[in-house]
Protein backbone atom coordinates (compact mmCIF):
# COMPACT_ATOMS: atom_id res chain seq x y z
CA UNK A 1 0.00 0.00 0.00
CA UNK A 2 1.25 3.47 -0.84
CA UNK A 3 2.07 5.89 1.99
CA UNK A 4 -0.98 7.87 3.15
CA UNK A 5 -3.26 5.72 1.02
CA UNK A 6 -6.27 6.93 3.03
CA UNK A 7 -5.46 10.51 1.95
CA UNK A 8 -5.49 9.75 -1.79
CA UNK A 9 -8.36 11.61 -3.46
CA UNK A 10 -7.67 10.51 -7.03
CA UNK A 11 -5.53 7.85 -8.68
CA UNK A 12 -5.42 7.20 -12.42
CA UNK A 13 -3.17 4.22 -13.09
CA UNK A 14 -2.91 2.85 -16.67
CA UNK A 15 -0.57 0.10 -15.46
CA UNK A 16 -3.56 -1.42 -13.64
CA UNK A 17 -4.95 -2.43 -17.05
CA UNK A 18 -6.57 -1.08 -20.19
CA UNK A 19 -10.11 0.25 -19.73
CA UNK A 20 -10.99 1.51 -23.21
CA UNK A 21 -11.79 5.20 -23.56
CA UNK A 22 -12.29 5.63 -19.82
CA UNK A 23 -9.34 6.10 -17.47
CA UNK A 24 -10.57 4.73 -14.18
CA UNK A 25 -10.13 6.64 -10.92
CA UNK A 26 -9.02 3.76 -8.70
CA UNK A 27 -10.07 5.39 -5.41
CA UNK A 28 -13.20 7.30 -6.39
CA UNK A 29 -15.60 8.13 -9.21
CA UNK A 30 -13.64 10.92 -10.91
CA UNK A 31 -12.97 8.93 -14.06
CA UNK A 32 -11.20 10.49 -17.03
CA UNK A 33 -12.05 10.25 -20.71
CA UNK A 34 -9.41 9.65 -23.38
CA UNK A 35 -9.80 12.61 -25.74
CA UNK A 36 -8.24 12.73 -29.20
CA UNK A 37 -6.86 9.26 -28.46
CA UNK A 38 -7.35 5.75 -29.82
CA UNK A 39 -8.21 3.15 -27.19
CA UNK A 40 -6.97 0.40 -29.52
CA UNK A 41 -3.43 1.79 -29.84
CA UNK A 42 -2.78 4.27 -27.00
CA UNK A 43 -2.64 1.67 -24.22
CA UNK A 44 0.91 0.43 -24.71
CA UNK A 45 3.19 -2.05 -22.91
CA UNK A 46 6.20 -0.49 -21.21
CA UNK A 47 8.46 -2.04 -18.62
CA UNK A 48 6.17 -5.04 -18.10
CA UNK A 49 3.17 -2.80 -17.43
CA UNK A 50 0.79 -0.63 -19.41
CA UNK A 51 0.99 3.12 -19.97
CA UNK A 52 -0.99 5.71 -21.89
CA UNK A 53 0.69 7.06 -25.00
CA UNK A 54 0.25 10.82 -25.61
CA UNK A 55 1.38 11.99 -29.06
CA UNK A 56 1.95 15.67 -28.25
CA UNK A 57 -0.53 16.92 -30.84
CA UNK A 58 -4.02 16.61 -29.39
CA UNK A 59 -4.04 13.69 -26.97
CA UNK A 60 -5.25 14.29 -23.42
CA UNK A 61 -7.46 12.93 -20.65
CA UNK A 62 -10.37 15.02 -19.42
CA UNK A 63 -12.63 14.58 -16.43
CA UNK A 64 -14.31 16.21 -13.48
CA UNK A 65 -13.61 16.43 -9.77
CA UNK A 66 -15.41 17.15 -6.53
CA UNK A 67 -13.76 20.38 -5.33
CA UNK A 68 -11.13 18.62 -3.24
CA UNK A 69 -8.11 20.52 -1.95
CA UNK A 70 -4.90 19.23 -3.52
CA UNK A 71 -1.77 19.13 -1.34
CA UNK A 72 0.44 16.61 -3.15
CA UNK A 73 0.62 14.94 -6.51
CA UNK A 74 2.75 12.20 -8.00
CA UNK A 75 3.07 11.10 -11.63
CA UNK A 76 5.23 8.69 -13.60
CA UNK A 77 6.12 9.84 -17.10
CA UNK A 78 8.42 8.91 -19.96
CA UNK A 79 9.07 11.80 -22.40
CA UNK A 80 9.89 11.25 -26.07
CA UNK A 81 12.45 14.03 -26.14
CA UNK A 82 14.74 15.54 -23.52
CA UNK A 83 13.00 18.21 -21.45
CA UNK A 84 14.91 21.37 -20.57
CA UNK A 85 14.22 25.09 -20.23
CA UNK A 86 14.21 25.58 -24.01
CA UNK A 87 11.77 22.75 -24.70
CA UNK A 88 8.34 23.55 -26.06
CA UNK A 89 5.58 24.03 -23.50
CA UNK A 90 4.04 20.74 -22.31
CA UNK A 91 1.51 20.29 -19.51
CA UNK A 92 1.17 17.01 -17.67
CA UNK A 93 -1.50 17.88 -15.07
CA UNK A 94 -4.22 20.45 -14.54
CA UNK A 95 -6.69 20.14 -11.69
CA UNK A 96 -9.05 22.98 -12.48
CA UNK A 97 -10.04 25.01 -15.50
CA UNK A 98 -12.25 28.01 -16.20
CA UNK A 99 -11.61 31.53 -14.99
CA UNK A 100 -9.12 30.27 -12.42
CA UNK A 101 -7.04 27.29 -13.49
CA UNK A 102 -5.86 26.85 -9.91
CA UNK A 103 -3.07 24.32 -10.40
CA UNK A 104 -1.04 22.97 -13.26
CA UNK A 105 2.32 21.28 -13.72
CA UNK A 106 4.17 21.92 -16.94
CA UNK A 107 7.52 21.40 -18.64
CA UNK A 108 9.56 23.66 -20.90
CA UNK A 109 9.06 27.28 -21.79
CA UNK A 110 5.60 28.80 -22.17
CA UNK A 111 4.91 32.34 -23.36
CA UNK A 112 1.42 32.15 -21.92
CA UNK A 113 2.84 31.55 -18.44
CA UNK A 114 5.92 33.74 -18.88
CA UNK A 115 7.94 30.74 -17.79
CA UNK A 116 11.50 29.73 -18.60
CA UNK A 117 11.87 26.82 -16.18
CA UNK A 118 12.08 23.20 -17.25
CA UNK A 119 9.62 22.24 -14.51
CA UNK A 120 6.95 24.76 -13.52
CA UNK A 121 4.14 24.66 -10.98
CA UNK A 122 1.48 27.31 -11.53
CA UNK A 123 -1.24 28.34 -9.12
CA UNK A 124 -3.20 30.67 -11.34
CA UNK A 125 -5.65 31.83 -8.69
CA UNK A 126 -3.14 34.65 -8.37
CA UNK A 127 -0.86 33.80 -11.31
CA UNK A 128 1.77 32.46 -8.90
CA UNK A 129 4.55 30.26 -10.23
CA UNK A 130 7.53 28.38 -8.98
CA UNK A 131 9.93 26.41 -11.09
CA UNK A 132 13.19 24.56 -11.43
CA UNK A 133 15.93 26.31 -13.41
CA UNK A 134 19.03 24.55 -12.11
CA UNK A 135 20.41 23.91 -15.58
CA UNK A 136 19.25 20.32 -15.44
CA UNK A 137 17.06 18.36 -17.79
CA UNK A 138 14.84 15.30 -17.91
CA UNK A 139 16.11 12.50 -20.13
CA UNK A 140 14.01 11.03 -22.92
CA UNK A 141 13.15 7.37 -23.28
CA UNK A 142 13.11 6.45 -19.58
CA UNK A 143 10.61 6.56 -16.74
CA UNK A 144 10.70 9.42 -14.21
CA UNK A 145 8.71 10.26 -11.11
CA UNK A 146 7.65 13.83 -10.48
CA UNK A 147 6.27 14.65 -7.04
CA UNK A 148 4.80 18.03 -6.14
CA UNK A 149 4.28 18.75 -2.46
CA UNK A 150 2.57 21.71 -0.81
CA UNK A 151 3.22 22.32 2.89
CA UNK A 152 0.57 25.08 3.09
CA UNK A 153 3.16 27.88 2.75
CA UNK A 154 5.06 26.79 -0.34
CA UNK A 155 5.66 24.06 -2.89
CA UNK A 156 8.33 21.40 -3.24
CA UNK A 157 9.32 19.68 -6.48
CA UNK A 158 10.87 16.22 -6.32
CA UNK A 159 12.26 14.55 -9.43
CA UNK A 160 13.22 10.87 -9.23
CA UNK A 161 13.46 11.01 -5.45
CA UNK A 162 15.59 14.16 -5.36
CA UNK A 163 14.27 17.44 -3.96
CA UNK A 164 15.01 20.23 -6.44
CA UNK A 165 16.15 23.76 -5.68
CA UNK A 166 13.46 26.20 -6.76
CA UNK A 167 13.40 29.53 -8.51
CA UNK A 168 10.39 31.37 -7.12
CA UNK A 169 8.59 33.83 -9.39
CA UNK A 170 5.56 34.35 -7.17
CA UNK A 171 4.15 33.48 -3.80
CA UNK A 172 1.84 30.54 -3.30
CA UNK A 173 -1.82 31.38 -3.52
CA UNK A 174 -4.85 29.61 -2.10
CA UNK A 175 -5.03 25.85 -1.79
CA UNK A 176 -5.26 24.29 -5.26
CA UNK A 177 -8.67 22.81 -5.99
CA UNK A 178 -9.47 19.64 -7.86
CA UNK A 179 -12.79 20.21 -9.59
CA UNK A 180 -11.74 19.16 -13.09
CA UNK A 181 -9.06 16.94 -14.54
CA UNK A 182 -6.70 17.33 -17.44
CA UNK A 183 -3.80 14.94 -17.97
CA UNK A 184 -1.57 15.79 -20.90
CA UNK A 185 -2.66 19.33 -21.81
CA UNK A 186 -3.36 22.89 -20.66
CA UNK A 187 -6.96 24.07 -20.99
CA UNK A 188 -8.74 26.89 -19.31
CA UNK A 189 -8.30 30.50 -20.43
CA UNK A 190 -10.54 30.40 -23.48
CA UNK A 191 -7.79 29.35 -25.87
CA UNK A 192 -8.74 25.68 -25.92
CA UNK A 193 -6.55 22.66 -25.15
CA UNK A 194 -2.85 23.08 -25.98
CA UNK A 195 0.58 22.45 -24.52
CA UNK A 196 0.14 18.73 -25.16
CA UNK A 197 2.49 16.27 -23.49
CA UNK A 198 4.52 14.00 -25.78
CA UNK A 199 5.34 10.65 -24.22
CA UNK A 200 4.00 7.98 -21.88
CA UNK A 201 2.15 8.61 -18.61
CA UNK A 202 1.29 6.27 -15.76
CA UNK A 203 0.08 6.40 -12.15
CA UNK A 204 -1.12 9.95 -11.50
CA UNK A 205 -2.04 10.25 -7.81
CA UNK A 206 -3.29 13.27 -5.86
CA UNK A 207 -3.46 13.69 -2.07
CA UNK A 208 -5.33 16.04 0.24
CA UNK A 209 -2.34 16.31 2.62
CA UNK A 210 1.36 17.04 2.08
CA UNK A 211 3.70 14.06 2.43
CA UNK A 212 6.96 13.78 4.33
CA UNK A 213 10.33 13.38 2.65
CA UNK A 214 10.51 9.72 3.64
CA UNK A 215 7.04 9.06 2.21
CA UNK A 216 7.96 10.71 -1.09
CA UNK A 217 11.12 8.61 -1.33
CA UNK A 218 9.10 5.48 -0.56
CA UNK A 219 6.69 6.22 -3.41
CA UNK A 220 9.63 6.60 -5.77
CA UNK A 221 11.17 3.36 -4.51
CA UNK A 222 7.94 1.38 -4.88
CA UNK A 223 7.56 2.41 -8.52
CA UNK A 224 4.70 2.63 -10.99
CA UNK A 225 1.34 1.15 -10.07
CA UNK A 226 2.35 -0.24 -6.72
CA UNK A 227 -0.50 -1.60 -4.64
CA UNK A 228 -3.27 -1.10 -7.18
CA UNK A 229 -3.88 -4.82 -7.62
CA UNK A 230 -1.70 -6.96 -5.43
CA UNK A 231 -2.70 -10.17 -7.19
CA UNK A 232 -1.89 -9.05 -10.74
CA UNK A 233 1.04 -10.49 -12.62
CA UNK A 234 2.08 -7.83 -15.09
CA UNK A 235 3.61 -10.24 -17.55
CA UNK A 236 3.50 -9.13 -21.17
CA UNK A 237 2.73 -12.65 -22.39
CA UNK A 238 -0.01 -13.43 -19.87
CA UNK A 239 -1.83 -10.15 -19.28
CA UNK A 240 -0.84 -7.32 -21.62
CA UNK A 241 -0.86 -9.01 -25.02
CA UNK A 242 -4.23 -10.76 -24.59
CA UNK A 243 -5.66 -7.55 -23.12
CA UNK A 244 -4.83 -5.55 -26.21
CA UNK A 245 -5.52 -8.29 -28.76
CA UNK A 246 -8.80 -9.39 -27.20
CA UNK A 247 -10.54 -6.43 -25.53
CA UNK A 248 -13.75 -8.43 -25.01
CA UNK A 249 -11.87 -11.06 -22.99
CA UNK A 250 -10.13 -8.34 -20.99
CA UNK A 251 -13.41 -6.49 -20.41
CA UNK A 252 -14.99 -9.68 -19.11
CA UNK A 253 -12.01 -10.22 -16.80
CA UNK A 254 -12.51 -6.78 -15.30
CA UNK A 255 -16.26 -7.30 -14.93
CA UNK A 256 -15.60 -10.55 -13.10
CA UNK A 257 -13.16 -8.76 -10.80
CA UNK A 258 -15.72 -6.04 -10.04
CA UNK A 259 -13.73 -3.19 -11.62
CA UNK A 260 -16.56 -2.06 -13.92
Amino acid sequence: MLPRAHNIIGRWCPSAGATGYRLIDRVGSNHGTLTGMDAATDWVPSGGKLALDFDGSGDYVSGSGNSFSVRAWSVWFNPRSTINSSSSFQTILQTRFGTNNSFLVSFGSATILLSNEYITITDTTGNHRIGVTDGGSISAGSWHNLFVNSNYTGYEIWLDGVKKSLTTTGTVGASPIFNALRIGCFDGDGGGPRGFFNGLVDDSTIYNVPLTSSEILEIYRLGRGYGVFDDFDFDDANILAPSIANPVLFHNHYVNQGFY
